[in-house]
Protein backbone atom coordinates (compact mmCIF):
# COMPACT_ATOMS: atom_id res chain seq x y z
CA UNK A 1 0.00 0.00 0.00
CA UNK A 2 1.58 3.65 -0.78
CA UNK A 3 1.92 6.00 1.71
CA UNK A 4 0.82 9.32 1.17
CA UNK A 5 3.29 12.04 1.58
CA UNK A 6 2.11 15.63 3.12
CA UNK A 7 4.02 18.36 1.97
CA UNK A 8 4.72 21.33 5.04
CA UNK A 9 3.45 24.63 4.30
CA UNK A 10 5.47 27.17 5.39
CA UNK A 11 4.75 28.52 9.01
CA UNK A 12 3.44 32.57 8.72
CA UNK A 13 5.20 33.58 11.81
CA UNK A 14 7.59 35.36 10.40
CA UNK A 15 6.95 38.69 8.80
CA UNK A 16 7.82 38.93 5.24
CA UNK A 17 10.40 41.90 4.11
CA UNK A 18 8.00 44.18 3.11
CA UNK A 19 5.49 43.16 5.96
CA UNK A 20 8.71 44.24 8.42
CA UNK A 21 9.51 47.54 6.13
CA UNK A 22 5.63 48.79 6.80
CA UNK A 23 6.34 47.77 10.50
CA UNK A 24 9.56 49.75 10.09
CA UNK A 25 7.99 52.60 9.02
CA UNK A 26 5.03 52.70 11.08
CA UNK A 27 7.20 53.04 14.09
CA UNK A 28 9.80 55.51 12.72
CA UNK A 29 6.97 57.57 11.93
CA UNK A 30 5.53 57.11 15.82
CA UNK A 31 8.97 58.51 16.86
CA UNK A 32 8.96 61.41 14.04
CA UNK A 33 5.35 62.34 15.27
CA UNK A 34 6.12 62.10 19.06
CA UNK A 35 9.16 64.13 18.26
CA UNK A 36 7.35 66.77 16.67
CA UNK A 37 4.62 66.84 20.34
CA UNK A 38 7.42 66.61 22.97
CA UNK A 39 8.73 69.89 20.87
CA UNK A 40 5.46 71.63 20.41
CA UNK A 41 5.68 71.21 24.82
CA UNK A 42 9.20 71.70 25.65
CA UNK A 43 10.32 73.80 22.84
CA UNK A 44 13.89 72.35 21.06
CA UNK A 45 16.29 72.12 23.94
CA UNK A 46 13.95 71.30 26.43
CA UNK A 47 12.88 67.87 24.58
CA UNK A 48 14.80 65.22 25.75
CA UNK A 49 15.12 61.17 24.22
CA UNK A 50 13.39 59.84 27.84
CA UNK A 51 10.12 62.34 26.43
CA UNK A 52 10.05 61.21 23.10
CA UNK A 53 10.46 57.42 24.00
CA UNK A 54 7.56 58.17 27.13
CA UNK A 55 5.26 59.86 24.04
CA UNK A 56 5.88 57.30 21.91
CA UNK A 57 5.62 54.90 24.72
CA UNK A 58 8.72 53.05 23.64
CA UNK A 59 11.84 51.68 25.18
CA UNK A 60 14.66 53.21 24.78
CA UNK A 61 16.50 50.37 22.29
CA UNK A 62 13.38 51.16 19.97
CA UNK A 63 14.59 55.04 19.39
CA UNK A 64 18.00 53.86 19.02
CA UNK A 65 16.75 51.64 16.34
CA UNK A 66 15.69 54.18 14.25
CA UNK A 67 18.11 57.22 15.52
CA UNK A 68 21.38 57.66 16.94
CA UNK A 69 20.50 60.84 18.60
CA UNK A 70 18.05 63.50 19.66
CA UNK A 71 18.99 65.60 16.46
CA UNK A 72 18.74 62.63 14.07
CA UNK A 73 14.85 62.56 14.67
CA UNK A 74 14.43 66.04 14.73
CA UNK A 75 16.18 66.20 11.32
CA UNK A 76 14.23 63.75 10.20
CA UNK A 77 11.36 65.46 11.14
CA UNK A 78 12.50 68.17 9.69
CA UNK A 79 13.12 66.05 6.43
CA UNK A 80 10.13 64.45 6.12
CA UNK A 81 8.07 68.16 6.08
CA UNK A 82 10.44 69.65 3.33
CA UNK A 83 10.06 66.23 1.69
CA UNK A 84 6.01 67.10 1.76
CA UNK A 85 6.47 70.75 0.99
CA UNK A 86 8.19 70.53 -2.07
CA UNK A 87 5.39 67.79 -3.45
CA UNK A 88 2.95 70.09 -2.71
CA UNK A 89 4.60 72.85 -4.37
CA UNK A 90 4.98 70.40 -7.17
CA UNK A 91 1.63 69.80 -7.74
CA UNK A 92 1.12 73.44 -7.87
CA UNK A 93 2.60 73.20 -11.30
CA UNK A 94 -0.45 71.62 -12.69
CA UNK A 95 -2.50 74.31 -12.12
CA UNK A 96 -0.74 77.23 -14.04
CA UNK A 97 1.26 77.47 -17.09
CA UNK A 98 2.92 80.66 -16.09
CA UNK A 99 6.30 80.30 -13.75
CA UNK A 100 5.54 83.61 -12.00
CA UNK A 101 2.26 82.20 -10.88
CA UNK A 102 3.90 78.97 -10.00
CA UNK A 103 6.72 81.05 -8.09
CA UNK A 104 4.24 82.89 -6.18
CA UNK A 105 2.18 79.80 -5.22
CA UNK A 106 5.20 77.67 -4.20
CA UNK A 107 6.42 81.00 -2.39
CA UNK A 108 3.06 81.24 -0.45
CA UNK A 109 2.69 78.09 0.06
CA UNK A 110 6.09 78.42 1.77
CA UNK A 111 5.89 80.74 4.22
CA UNK A 112 2.62 79.43 5.31
CA UNK A 113 3.99 76.86 6.94
CA UNK A 114 4.04 78.25 10.13
CA UNK A 115 0.16 78.04 10.18
CA UNK A 116 0.06 74.54 9.30
CA UNK A 117 3.10 72.92 11.43
CA UNK A 118 4.27 75.47 13.50
CA UNK A 119 6.79 73.07 15.38
CA UNK A 120 8.78 71.62 12.66
CA UNK A 121 8.88 75.55 11.16
CA UNK A 122 10.49 76.63 13.60
CA UNK A 123 12.93 73.55 13.87
CA UNK A 124 13.68 74.63 9.88
CA UNK A 125 14.77 78.12 10.68
CA UNK A 126 17.17 77.00 13.48
CA UNK A 127 18.43 74.08 11.80
CA UNK A 128 18.40 75.28 8.27
CA UNK A 129 22.23 76.62 7.94
CA UNK A 130 23.59 73.40 8.95
CA UNK A 131 27.13 72.45 7.97
CA UNK A 132 25.97 70.48 5.12
CA UNK A 133 23.41 72.87 3.41
CA UNK A 134 20.97 70.07 2.56
CA UNK A 135 18.12 71.91 4.17
CA UNK A 136 18.45 74.90 2.57
CA UNK A 137 19.07 73.03 -0.43
CA UNK A 138 15.65 71.34 0.14
CA UNK A 139 14.29 73.59 1.27
CA UNK A 140 14.72 76.04 -2.08
CA UNK A 141 14.52 73.31 -4.66
CA UNK A 142 10.94 74.28 -5.88
CA UNK A 143 11.76 77.91 -5.91
CA UNK A 144 14.56 77.12 -8.08
CA UNK A 145 12.18 74.90 -10.49
CA UNK A 146 10.07 78.27 -11.14
CA UNK A 147 12.88 80.31 -11.05
CA UNK A 148 14.86 78.14 -13.99
CA UNK A 149 11.16 77.97 -16.16
CA UNK A 150 10.61 81.58 -15.68
CA UNK A 151 14.42 82.50 -16.74
CA UNK A 152 14.12 80.03 -19.53
CA UNK A 153 10.84 81.39 -21.01
CA UNK A 154 11.96 85.05 -20.49
CA UNK A 155 8.88 85.46 -18.46
CA UNK A 156 11.56 86.75 -15.52
CA UNK A 157 14.59 88.92 -16.00
CA UNK A 158 18.32 88.29 -16.83
CA UNK A 159 19.53 88.92 -13.06
CA UNK A 160 21.60 85.54 -12.35
CA UNK A 161 19.74 82.61 -11.42
CA UNK A 162 22.38 81.65 -8.36
CA UNK A 163 22.06 85.08 -6.79
CA UNK A 164 18.18 85.42 -7.44
CA UNK A 165 17.68 81.47 -5.96
CA UNK A 166 20.18 82.84 -3.12
CA UNK A 167 18.30 86.05 -2.24
CA UNK A 168 14.63 84.02 -2.17
CA UNK A 169 15.54 81.48 -0.17
CA UNK A 170 17.70 83.92 2.19
CA UNK A 171 14.29 85.96 2.69
CA UNK A 172 12.04 83.19 2.75
CA UNK A 173 14.20 81.90 5.76
CA UNK A 174 14.33 85.08 7.49
CA UNK A 175 10.43 85.39 6.99
CA UNK A 176 9.84 82.08 8.57
CA UNK A 177 12.20 83.00 11.43
CA UNK A 178 10.39 86.40 11.96
CA UNK A 179 7.17 84.38 11.81
CA UNK A 180 7.87 81.80 14.05
CA UNK A 181 9.61 84.05 16.85
CA UNK A 182 6.43 86.09 17.20
CA UNK A 183 4.30 83.31 17.16
CA UNK A 184 1.03 84.29 15.65
CA UNK A 185 0.31 85.46 11.95
CA UNK A 186 2.32 88.48 10.44
CA UNK A 187 -0.87 89.39 8.72
CA UNK A 188 -2.39 89.17 5.36
CA UNK A 189 -1.12 92.76 3.91
CA UNK A 190 2.18 92.00 5.74
CA UNK A 191 2.56 88.90 3.69
CA UNK A 192 1.30 89.90 0.28
CA UNK A 193 4.08 92.79 0.91
CA UNK A 194 6.55 90.49 1.20
CA UNK A 195 5.53 87.78 -1.70
CA UNK A 196 5.28 91.04 -3.79
CA UNK A 197 8.33 92.51 -3.28
CA UNK A 198 10.00 88.74 -3.86
CA UNK A 199 8.22 88.93 -7.45
CA UNK A 200 9.60 92.15 -8.37
CA UNK A 201 12.87 90.66 -7.48
CA UNK A 202 12.86 88.40 -10.46
CA UNK A 203 11.47 91.09 -12.24
CA UNK A 204 8.10 90.83 -12.14
CA UNK A 205 5.89 94.19 -12.89
CA UNK A 206 4.12 95.96 -9.71
CA UNK A 207 0.71 95.44 -10.80
CA UNK A 208 1.20 91.85 -11.60
CA UNK A 209 3.25 91.37 -8.64
CA UNK A 210 0.44 92.70 -6.25
CA UNK A 211 -2.02 90.51 -8.01
CA UNK A 212 -0.37 87.24 -7.88
CA UNK A 213 0.74 87.46 -4.17
CA UNK A 214 -2.63 87.94 -3.54
CA UNK A 215 -4.37 85.10 -6.02
CA UNK A 216 -1.13 83.11 -4.30
CA UNK A 217 -2.14 83.14 -0.70
CA UNK A 218 -5.81 83.24 -1.17
CA UNK A 219 -5.26 79.60 -3.23
CA UNK A 220 -3.01 78.47 -0.69
CA UNK A 221 -5.03 79.23 2.40
CA UNK A 222 -8.44 77.05 0.67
Amino acid sequence: MSQSTSVAQPEESAASPDRRERQRARKRQELVDATRAVIGRKGLEGATIADITEEADVGFGTFYTYFETKDDAVRSLVDDTLHQLNEQNRQLLERTSDPAELLALALANTITLPDRDPVTAACITRMVFSEDRKMFTELGRSLRFAIDWGAGEGRFADRGKRMVGLILGSSVIGFLRARTSVGQPMGREAEEAFLANLLRVVGVADDDAWRLASDALESVSR
